[in-house]
């Protein structure tokens, strides 16, 4: 084989390479540009139908911090959900695990949260699923605390109440 042939070949890949390359580039790009102008759609609509009550600080407002689930029937469950909704203007952060503290009867139920950080106009849901057996019968309470980023409010305490029957 000449040398002619081989410094072509050789010529051939690293043009091949170079191509290659580019395109792998040419598609990161595309995917970084795509991606951004998702996120700035996405914030543009947010912003574009919130108007803020707090300005220069995230602010958390709760619509019902107290949940009276009245007399339940032993062994039915019940669902205590709040909505925590950020109407500051900035970034609102949750601190720490949410959990149940038993204010009154036994067994507190795990608390979920379906998110930690809260942009403006942004709601999360706070959450417990339980029952109560046998013996577990008589008033409940529960409280929960969440705390925040948001200065006017940096403690919120949410409540549930029930009486087993």
């Amino acid at each position: 084989m000449s040398s002619r042939r081989k410094y072509t070949r050789k010529s051939n890949r690293k043009q091949q390479n170079t191509l290659k390359q580019q395109r792998q580039i040419a598609t990161g790009l595309l995917i970084v540009i795509l991606l951004a102008v998702g996120f700035l759609t996405y914030e543009f609509a947010l912003k574009k139908d919130f108007e803020p009550e707090v300005a220069g600080a995230p602010a958390a407002r709760v619509a019902n911090t107290v949940v009276d689930h009245g007399q339940v029937r032993v062994g039915d469950y019940v669902t205590t959900e709040y909505e925590v909704t950020n109407v500051g203007d900035e970034l609102l952060i949750f601190y720490g695990q949410p959990y149940a503290e038993v204010i009154e009867g036994c067994c507190p139920p795990t608390v979920e949260m379906d998110k930690r950080e809260l942009r403006p106009g942004e709601t999360a849901k706070v959450t417990m699923r339980y029952t109560m057996h046998e013996g577990m019968d008589g008033p409940h309470e529960f409280r929960i605390q969440l705390n925040t980023n948001d200065p006017a409010s940096p403690e919120i305490v949410l409540t549930a109440f029930s009486d087993w029957v």
